[in-house]
């Protein structure tokens, strides 16, 4: 592709599946034409994010759902909306949670990863149990507190 031997960079072969590290996903000709048409539009961005969320939850049969620009937005968006369960007064406070907020997420030592980095930019504290090759269930009920806003798996 011209685009990336203009810039002097290599394509790779891809055999890990959709990573961000090499690009996540190839797009869908019918995608890159929608995305080509709204390109050439104006609209409200927040009346685009709700209308878009919704027709998503129809299609996959859930409550809501909200389009964020990558896996770190959509982790530290869901992260903030746990701490502060949609209060206003408590979204103002973040990165800087007050003393009374749910401001704990519980993972794995095993499950840390460079996208920790989303939890703690809306002010989240790691609460980390267990070992590099395991955790106990007795570990994650003794990690459970009043402040506890969520408990992290990863995949993968």
């Amino acid at each position: 592709m011209p685009v990336y031997a203009d810039l002097g960079v290599k394509r790779v072969i891809n055999a890990w599946g959709p990573m961000t590290i090499i690009g996540s996903a190839l797009v869908r000709p019918e995608v890159i034409a929608a995305m080509a048409e709204a390109a050439e539009s104006y609209v409200d961005v927040i009346e685009l994010q709700r209308a878009a969320g919704k027709r998503l939850a129809e299609l996959i049969g859930v409550e809501a759902c909200y389009v964020a620009a990558g896996s770190a937005a959509g982790l530290a968006i869901v992260t903030a909306a746990l701490m502060t369960g949609g209060d206003q007064a408590r979204v103002a406070q973040l990165p800087f949670p007050t003393s009374g907020m749910r401001d704990e997420v519980i993972m794995q030592r095993s499950h840390r990863n460079p996208y920790d980095h989303a939890f703690r930019q809306v002010g989240a504290r790691i609460v980390e149990i267990g070992h590099a090759w395991s955790a106990f269930d007795w570990e994650l009920e003794a990690a459970i507190g009043p402040k506890t806003s969520a408990v992290v798996y990863v995949y993968g």
